[in-house]
C-alpha cells in the first residue's frame, strides 16, 4: 500500500505528464511553485511537507482517499 506522500507525489507526477507533457518547469510555473523545488520533490531528493503539498493537490484537483480497515486498526491498537 502506498503512503500518503507516495500517493500525493504520484498524483503530481501524473498531472505533470498529462498536462505539461512531462515538463516539470512548465508545471511549476502553472502551480506557482519554484522550479527547483518541484524538481527535487519529483526526483525524491527532498520530501515536501503536507502543508506545502496540499495546496498543489487542490490546484490540480487531486484527492487522496484513505481506506480504513478494521484489521489494520486492530494491529495498530493492540496492547
Amino acid at each position: 500500500m502506498k503512503s500518503l506522500l507516495d500517493s500525493a507525489l504520484s498524483a503530481l507526477r501524473s498531472y505533470i505528464e498529462k498536462n505539461h507533457d512531462g515538463n516539470v518547469a512548465s508545471a511549476a510555473r502553472a502551480l506557482d511553485i519554484s522550479v527547483p523545488t518541484l524538481h527535487t520533490w519529483i526526483k525524491g531528493t527532498r520530501i515536501p511537507s503536507f502543508s506545502k503539498m496540499a495546496p498543489l493537490l487542490e490546484k490540480i484537483g487531486a484527492y487522496i482517499c484513505l481506506l480504513y480497515t478494521s484489521d489494520a486498526a486492530d494491529d495498530r491498537i493492540s496492547v
